[in-house]
Formats: C-alpha cells, sequence, structure tokens
C-alpha cells in the first residue's frame, strides 16, 4: 500500500506510518508480548546485506524480542561459539568457509548452524527485514540529485517504520530500544531522522522508540543473530527474484518453523519515491 504525504509535526518518517497496517499477526503478538502484567521492555537488533556493489537488493534484517529473551540467548550463543572454537558468527564467511571457518567441512557447518538455530527457537522472537531493489532505488534517487542517502540507510528507516508499528499494537512495553551494527554507512551524517539528539525524550517517548545504538557486531550476539536474519532473508529474496527454482535454503526454513518468516517489505518505486520526496524536504530543512 502507499503511504498519504499528510502534514505532521516531528521526524519525516513519522508521517509514513501513522496510519500504516501493521505486519504483526495477532499470533505475532501473542508470542511475543503474552499477557503483559507489567511494563515489557523490548529489544531490536538490525544488520545488512547485499550492500556491495554487484547485489541485486540492499536489505536491511534483524529481530525483534524480550530483553530477557535477548539475555538468554546471549549466553547459550557465547556457548556454542566456545564450543566450536570461534570468536563470533558470520553468515558470509561460514557459507564460504572463510576466515575462523576456513578448515571446516560440512559436518562442522552443520552442527553449528543447527545448535545456533535450536537456541533461537527457545526464545519468542520475530524476524524483520526492510529491502529495496538497488536499481529501481538509484533510478528514484535520480529526482533528488543533492539527496546523500543509500539503499542501506532508507532501509534502516524503514525498519524502525516496522519497530513503531510494532510499539504502536501495545501498551504495556517500555519504548523499544534499536541497535544498528556499526559502520560507516549507519553513521553517516544523514542518519538524522531518528537519532535520539534530535528529538526531545517525550516526542522519542510518543513513537515507541528507545535508544538508538550502534554497536560491533563481534562484540555483540543479538547483532550476529541479525546476520543470520539478514543474510538468510537477503538469499531468498534473490532467489526468488532471479526466477530460482531452488528450495529454501535451510537455516531460513528452520528459523521460520520457530519463529515465523521474516516480517518486512521489499519497498516499491511508488512508496519509495513518496518516502525520498518526505525526507528530502526534511533534510533540507535541517542543513539550512
Amino acid at each position: 500500500m502507499t503511504y498519504p504525504l499528510t502534514k505532521s509535526k516531528g521526524v519525516p518518517y513519522v508521517r509514513g506510518i501513522v496510519n500504516g497496517v501493521c505486519p504483526f499477526t495477532r499470533e505475532d503478538l501473542l508470542s511475543l508480548f503474552g499477557h503483559c502484567k507489567f511494563m515489557a521492555c523490548f529489544e531490536t537488533y538490525f544488520d545488512e546485506s547485499g550492500t556491495h556493489d554487484t547485489s541485486l537488493f540492499t536489505l536491511l534484517g534483524g529481530a525483534v524480542g524480550r530483553r530477557s529473551s535477548w539475555l538468554a540467548i546471549t549466553g547459550q550463543w557465547s556457548d556454542a561459539l566456545r564450543a566450536f572454537g570461534v570468536t563470533h558468527f558470520h553468515s558470509t564467511d561460514l557459507a564460504n568457509f572463510y576466515g575462523e571457518y576456513e578448515n571446516w567441512n560440512e559436518i562442522n557447518r552443520q552442527r553449528f548452524i543447527n545448535r545456533l538455530l535450536k537456541i533461537l527457537s527457545n526464545e519468542p522472537l520475530i524476524p524483520l527485514f526492510a529491502a529495496v531493489k538497488n536499481d529501481t532505488f538509484d533510478s528514484v534517487c535520480q529526482e533528488f540529485p543533492d539527496f546523500p542517502i543509500t539503499p542501506y540507510q532508507f532501509c534502516c528507516e524503514w525498519g524502525m517504520r516496522s519497530v513503531m508499528l510494532l510499539a504502536k499494537q501495545k501498551k504495556r512495553i517500555a519504548p523499544v530500544a534499536v541497535t544498528f551494527e556499526s559502520g560507516q554507512q549507519a553513521k553517516s551524517p544523514y542518519m538524522i531522522g531518528f537519532q535520539p539528539a534530535h528529538l526531545s525524550v517525550s516526542r522519542q517517548r510518543s513513537l515507541g522508540i528507545g535508544r538508538v545504538n550502534f554497536a560491533d557486531k563481534i562484540e555483540t550476539i543479538p547483532l550476529q543473530v541479525a546476520d543470520l536474519v539478514a543474510y538468510e532473508t537477503w538469499k531468498e529474496i534473490c532467489e526468488v527474484a532471479s526466477g530460482g527454482t531452488r528450495a529454501v535454503r535451510y537455516p531460513l526454513k528452520k528459523l521460520a518453523e520457530k519463529n515465523g518468516w521474516p516480517k518486512g517489505d521489499i519497498v516499491d518505486e511508488t512508496r519509495i519515491q513518496e518516502y525520498l520526496f518526505l525526507m528530502h524536504q526534511f533534510f533540507c530543512r535541517s542543513t539550512g
């Protein structure tokens, strides 16, 4: 669906999601929230995939869950890393037997990914994603030659939309903390749209957003979970878009069995145009 260019105070993405349709089903919400009698704390972690030059799509992927779930996952995931003699999980390296996985074989890889997927199946997480087709995005961007935004940065904005839609569904949750993998793209000056420094505390809370952080993936295990979601979702989208007939990859299929298919959007040309128009207006005002 498209979103009306309505007038609204605050940052531009607010206009895009105020009347948006929540992508989460009742079952999703029940598994995540349960029956909250007290204020619940949730955290979302995002990582990217497909940011290389030859990629068909750029995708932001991750998951939202209770803080207690992320703590439980972190402990068990750390144990798994130690048991397999690696310092961190990285999907691309594992898929290509690169880096710490250089001397592994298929049996090692299967045992490792099965253990990680079992850890995730024990906690109520909702996988998320936002994606754009790179040539479509680049074509639309030609309409805004003075606007410095990349497909990845756009996906970050769209991912925040999902977080806010989720936060709107329940009153008994604290503002949702969001963490992105730290990198030069994420730290671009453009990312003013949802930096806490550009929002009053009351405005930030009214949108359902808590802290917005950037962290090192090697040191932050929930970002390694986000890496898995992002990579597997990106691989599936690229396979379908290219007309492939390969079966769904094993990690994504197993993840979906317990945590559901990733909830998200491949943003089409019309919505990209509308969104960039609003963000461009905001950017021009904020930079004078």
